[in-house]
């Protein structure tokens, strides 16, 4: 990992490596403490950015790894599994309005299986791709309609059956968002 000449580093070091526990404080106003190895930021620590957030968990080779916790200055909250210094694996992301999201992630994205529960009272569990639902999934809402079936991009698409909450049902085929049937 490469540092700059004005990173202030304190802490445990083996030959000139930065290796045990240890704090860098970053020109940028970034700061890291926790431990470290041949260099890296590799174990536990805490990762604080100079706009406020925060992340607090394992660390490889300097990249977010394993299990950790996002806090971010929008209130905004991960907790879940990173990889490669990313959100990758299950994890939840919760967000001050009330809203969160529960399920699979890569790369930072909703993609594959999830559920998403809106502070209005909506709720879909199914298959994302790119943060988008796509595949199978049911999405309720909060006014008793139900629509369980294929998306493709965040829209019903394929075969699907919307029960309205009067209990009236279009079953069939969707194209678009629009019942074809």
């Amino acid at each position: 990992m490469f540092f700059k000449k004005k990173d202030k580093y304190k802490g445990e070091k083996k030959g000139k490596s930065y290796h045990g526990n240890g704090t860098m404080n970053f020109v940028n106003g970034d700061c890291y403490t926790g431990e470290w190895k041949d260099g890296y930021m590799d174990g536990e620590g805490t990762y604080s950015c100079v706009n406020g957030d925060v992340y607090a968990g394992n660390f490889t080779e300097g990249k977010r790894s394993n299990y950790g916790v996002c806090k971010y200055i929008d209130g905004r909250e991960y907790k879940g599994e990173f990889s490669n210094g990313m959100k990758n694996g299950v994890g939840k992301l919760s967000f001050s309005n009330g809203d969160f999201y529960e399920g699979d992630f890569i790369d930072e994205l909703y993609f594959g299986e999830g559920t998403f529960i809106y502070s209005n009272g909506n709720r879909y569990s199914g298959y994302y791709q790119k943060n988008l639902f796509h595949g199978y999934g049911a999405m309720i809402y909060s006014n008793g309609d139900k629509f369980e079936g294929e998306w493709k991009y965040g829209t019903y698409h394929g075969n699907g059956k919307y029960t309205h909450s009067d209990g009236s049902i279009h079953n069939g085929l969707w194209q678009n968002g629009k019942f074809k049937d």
